[in-house]
């Protein structure tokens, strides 16, 4: 027990530590628009869909989907009729809470939040799991001017060292 606390102790501060000494994103307030789509397109090089030309970002956790849609919303003029969204859900999910769940974090109504239903193929439910979120817009004018950044950042970044 002595040794876990330990441990743990030293983890604590080491991790106090790491984070007194890095400055990324610490005390920066205000970000710029080119910032935003910045972060954004980087988001959206990690999650989003590549395979056609349109704006689909999926992802189980729900502060990444609240993350990429802030940014989305202050980066662009966003059209809200413009968003659907399909919910990936196991067969034990309640439908109808998630869908709710959903709609409350991202600010999507829930008539526009259709849901697909995944045959659970293990025996481990994971009950607070509350699915995966695949975000659609509408405008392909935002989608290109994302991969745009990204094939920049690609350009600049990718081969360099």
């Amino acid at each position: 027990q002595k040794g876990c606390a330990s441990r743990k102790r030293k983890e604590i501060e080491y991790f106090d530590k790491l984070s007194k000494n890095c400055s990324v994103l610490k005390n920066k307030k205000n970000f710029t628009k080119y910032d935003l789509k910045l972060f954004l397109s980087l988001l959206y090089w990690g999650e989003g869909g590549k395979t056609e030309r349109r704006l689909v970002f999926i992802n189980s956790d729900p502060q990444m989907i609240t993350s990429f849609l802030w940014l989305l919303r202050n980066s662009f003029e966003i059209k809200e009729e413009k968003f659907r969204a399909i919910l990936h859900l196991h067969d034990y999910h309640n439908k109808n809470e998630m869908k709710i769940f959903w709609s409350k974090l991202t600010g999507i109504g829930v008539e526009k939040i259709s849901v697909h239903r995944k045959t659970n193929t293990s025996k481990r439910k994971k009950y607070d799991y509350k699915g995966c979120f695949s975000l659609r817009y509408g405008d392909y004018s935002v989608y290109d001017e994302i991969t745009i950044i990204i094939e920049r950042f690609k350009k600049r970044f990718a081969g360099v060292g």
